[in-house]
């Protein structure tokens, strides 16, 4: 069988575009997303740390023509493997991961933070829907006085094995699944693929082996 995707909404469609958008929306999508879309309010703290599925098992044509559909409505998303559709990995035991993942840095002998107080990691809220990793932001008021932007550190745990991402993995690895989106619906490749190619070089080379589609 095939592997599934899922489309996640990012960011909520214009005010021109949310009619269309409704007409856009499953008989499986989450009640409170459908009432939150159709109010037009904005989220509440417990409610942007659920993630919001607007599409679930589709093949990976199907889930990307969806998604280029709700971009045309001012929304923003991305594609998702339907592994990452429920977390393995508790919040409790991404902190831990997070928390091993400061230490390691702060005492490693090559470590720039070394030099630096920090304190203990925090769950980034704001990155609190994110399904495939829980983004943790740990402060460093040494780095802040310092004029260090940002003053922190952060560490992006993956919800099903925890895993830290690497900086710039998710974007390299949403252009690929993009354009193995558009090759399933027999479209061109789109004129910027120099990051897609780039990601399968590297998993080629082992580096991004844990990054599974």
């Amino acid at each position: 069988m095939p592997p599934l995707y899922l489309v996640h909404l990012d960011g909520f469609p214009t005010p021109a575009g949310s009619s269309h958008v409704l007409e856009l929306l499953p008989p499986s999508v989450e009640p409170w997303l459908r009432a939150r879309l159709e109010s037009e309010e904005p989220l509440s703290e417990e409610e942007r740390a659920l993630a919001r599925f607007v599409g679930v098992d589709l093949p990976i044509g199907e889930a990307y023509a969806l998604l280029e559909r709700w971009r045309q409505t001012g929304a923003t998303g991305h594609l998702v493997p339907e592994r990452y559709r429920t977390p393995r990995l508790s919040l409790e035991e991404s902190l831990r991961i997070a928390e091993r993942a400061l230490h390691e840095h702060l005492t490693h002998p090559k470590s720039r933070l070394r030099s630096f107080r920090f304190e203990p990691p925090r769950h980034d809220l704001w990155w609190g829907s994110m399904p495939m990793f829980r983004r943790f932001q740990a402060y460093s008021p040494d780095m802040d006085e310092a004029s260090y932007v940002p003053a922190s550190v952060s560490f992006y745990v993956d919800t099903q094995d925890g895993h830290l991402w690497e900086y710039r993995e998710f974007n390299l690895l949403q252009e690929a699944l993009e354009e193995e989106g558009r090759r399933a619906l027999g479209l061109p490749r789109t004129e910027s693929t120099e990051s897609a190619s780039r990601l399968e070089r590297r998993q080629r080379r082992g580096r991004l082996k844990r990054v599974k589609r």
